[in-house]
């Protein structure tokens, strides 16, 4: 409805700056800040003085990455509208993602509190709060914000270790929880989760936590946990089987209960209801994931990235293809989000795990050399995956200090422990070293096929014909292993 009366708005006002910056947003909301700009440039060409649209276009650059090119804007804003708020808030965003955090916290200053209300700003004051080690005061601010958005992983995130930071392990856990609970959790809420046991004194808990977070991969993605019963929440929902509040709460209150087919029937009522709104198809395609119908999960995913493609959505849709087994069209997906929003950590970091499955190690090491730009050297898996880049180039002597990184950081991930004994090996390197890490490997990973594979070529160098065998069975017979075509052929070389 919105975009439609977005478009009869334009044909009645093509010139009106307030019409066109109106397009920009819904444009920005519904593809990505990249498909916005051309609307953003048609405004501003209309009214060059516009604070809002200066404001709205230098926040969407900076989403783009273009700092230099948003804190023009925000110059420009400033000389047209002195002391604005936004415009200093907007450059406290931009030195904080530069590591600038006395230069943001000093432009937050120059709000004079105008927008402390706000979500957006309680997150950056509380992500400056943590840098500068006052734990209290990030608490502060994002207690309030996680009891407003309990779904935001990231808020959800950064309170616990704020919780942990102040020694408040308890508080800590109880936060955390609902995360790390998850098959899929994260290695770095899995890391953190060790953490507060260990400030609990559980260190049991805290070892299998750590056992969990040096996995290969992570498990699959589940329902997030903390809908209540389904018999507690049942009433505000059938009061109004349309209204999206209370039905979402009630669809995820039964997937949780492991009620996947009722979940099933009651989204596909809530999606016929509001067909215009996306979380209603995208609450209709986590429940089918939970069934096992990925194409069907596809399809009502495609609906809600239809009417507004964001990371939700569109992780979403790559994860329901990968699965039902349509790589080409998980790729095409994600290559649409990530040329809208290029700046998005998560889908360059899938990116390059298509590239490298696909064997396309060059654009992969360019994609993974920007992200470490970016992130830095202390990310174990982006260690281990530029080692893997290099490998794939044949490269192995340029890959051996970023696997060794890797396993510094992370000496009981299998990720790292197969990385470094691969490289050791296709190095021509300390032999012995490379067998005990790739058999350290499969010990914390005896289900990954990758491991497998290396495992195998290691053995059949060593002329261990059986061993390599059934290493290369492992890897043959998984299902989805990019790699399985060779260990096929490897299989039947001995």
């Amino acid at each position: 409805a919105a975009l439609k009366a977005g478009d009869e708005a334009l044909a009645l006002g093509p010139r009106n700056a307030d019409v066109l910056l109106l397009r920009a947003l819904l444009a920005r909301e519904q593809y990505g800040p990249e498909a916005s700009r051309s609307w953003f440039e048609q405004a501003l060409g209309v009214s060059p003085s516009y604070a809002p649209a200066l404001l709205d276009y230098a926040a969407t650059l900076a989403d783009l990455g273009r700092a230099s090119q948003a804190l023009m804007l925000t110059r420009r804003a400033l000389a047209y509208a002195q002391g604005h708020p936004r415009a200093y808030y907007i450059q406290a965003v931009i030195a904080a993602r530069a590591g600038n955090y006395d230069l943001a916290r000093a432009l937050l200053e120059r709000t004079k509190g105008a927008l402390d209300g706000q979500a957006a700003t309680r997150l950056l004051r509380g992500v400056l709060h943590l840098e500068a080690h006052n734990a209290t005061l990030a608490v502060e601010q994002l207690a309030p914000l996680l009891e407003r958005q309990p779904l935001n992983i990231r808020v959800r995130l950064l309170l616990a270790r704020a919780y942990y930071d102040d020694a408040r392990y308890a508080e800590a856990e109880r936060t955390l929880f609902p995360l790390v609970e998850r098959t899929d959790a994260g290695s770095y809420a899995l890391t953190l989760a060790a953490r507060i046991h260990e400030g609990l004194g559980n260190r049991a808990v805290a070892n299998g936590f750590l056992r969990r977070a040096s996995s290969l991969a992570a498990g699959p993605s589940e329902v997030y946990r903390g809908a209540g019963r389904p018999a507690d929440v049942a009433g505000a929902a059938n009061a109004d089987p349309a209204l999206a509040g209370p039905n979402l709460r009630y669809i995820r209150a039964l997937l949780e209960a492991g009620q996947a087919d009722a979940a099933v029937a009651r989204a596909r009522m809530l999606a016929e209801a509001n067909p215009g709104a996306p979380a209603a198809s995208m609450v209709l395609g986590d429940s089918l994931m939970a069934t096992g119908r990925y194409e069907e999960a596809a399809a009502a995913y495609e609906r809600s990235a239809n009417i507004r493609y964001r990371q939700d959505s569109a992780l979403r849709l790559v994860d329901a293809w990968r699965r039902a087994g349509d790589a080409e069209k998980a790729r095409r997906a994600l290559g649409l989000f990530v040329a809208q929003n290029p700046m998005d950590v998560d889908g360059q970091r899938l990116t390059a795990s298509f590239l490298l499955a696909a064997g396309d190690y060059d654009r992969a090491l360019g994609l993974l050399s920007v992200l470490r730009q970016r992130l830095g050297n202390e990310d174990a898996l982006l260690m281990a995956d530029l080692a893997r880049a290099y490998i794939g180039l044949r490269q192995p002597d340029r890959a051996l200090p970023f696997a060794a990184h890797a396993y510094r950081l992370q000496p009981m991930s299998a990720v790292a422990s197969d990385i470094f004994g691969w490289a050791l090996f296709k190095a021509g390197w300390r032999k012995e070293q490379a067998h005990e890490l790739l058999e350290k490997a499969e010990s914390l990973a005896p289900a990954e096929p990758l491991v497998q594979f290396h495992l195998g070529q290691l053995y059949a160098a060593m002329k261990e014909k059986e061993r390599a065998r059934a290493a290369f069975s492992r890897a043959a017979e998984a299902g989805g292993f990019p790699e399985q075509r060779e260990a096929r052929a490897m299989l039947d070389a001995l």
